[in-house]
Parts: C-alpha cells; sequence; structure tokens
C-alpha cells in the first residue's frame, strides 16, 4: 500500500520541461532524483480517472515517451478544469521509468 505523501509539504529537488526529464530519464544521473519530489511544465496530452484518482499524462512531440503523473486525491477539483492541449506544470515523487516516466502524488503547481 503506498504510503500518504503531502507534495505540498516536500521541497522540489530539481525542476524539469517535459523535453528536459524525458532525455534526462536515459542517463545515470536520473536515478538520484527517484523517490525526490521533481517539478515538470508540459502540455497535458491526456486526463484519466480510475480507482477515485485523475492521472495527467504529459507528452513532448519529438518522443514517444511519456511522463505519466497521478494526481494526490486532494486535486481532484482543479482537475475538472483542466483540458487536453493545455499547459501545466506539476509537482510529484518521481518513482522511476518503465516504458514511460512515472510521476505519483503530484500536485498542480500553475497552468
Amino acid at each position: 500500500m503506498q504510503s500518504a505523501i503531502d507534495t505540498n509539504k516536500i521541497e522540489t529537488e530539481k525542476r524539469f520541461t517535459i523535453n528536459e526529464l524525458i532525455l534526462e530519464h536515459k542517463t545515470e544521473t536520473f536515478k538520484q532524483f527517484v523517490e525526490k519530489a521533481i517539478e515538470v511544465e508540459g502540455v497535458i496530452k491526456e486526463i484519466t480517472f480510475r480507482n477515485d484518482k485523475y492521472t495527467i499524462i504529459l507528452s513532448e512531440k519529438n518522443h514517444n515517451t511519456l511522463v505519466l503523473c497521478e494526481m494526490q486525491i486532494d486535486q481532484n477539483q482543479k482537475m475538472t478544469k483542466l483540458n487536453v492541449d493545455e499547459k501545466i506544470k506539476i509537482k510529484g515523487v518521481l518513482k522511476g521509468v518503465l516504458m514511460d516516466v512515472i510521476v505519483l502524488n503530484c500536485i498542480i503547481l500553475e497552468k
């Protein structure tokens, strides 16, 4: 079971654009940010709602890799105001990479 982390209360370790994060995930230095709070700015490709949680999928035109941002439940009201193709800045805990970059406990910083 995932512990309840309030991303509002933890300090950001690094800020990325979506492009920087996608390129960085292939490097050795990427590992130093796993389990740390990061901020990522990008364009919303898709918004999903499953198991009472929203996920924002960010993408970059020049890459096949996506960034999957699972949102904190306290962000649900803000989620209803978002649209695909909108630019957004999100903070969350970097978990790692499977096929895509995974960021959990995300909060919206600004759009």
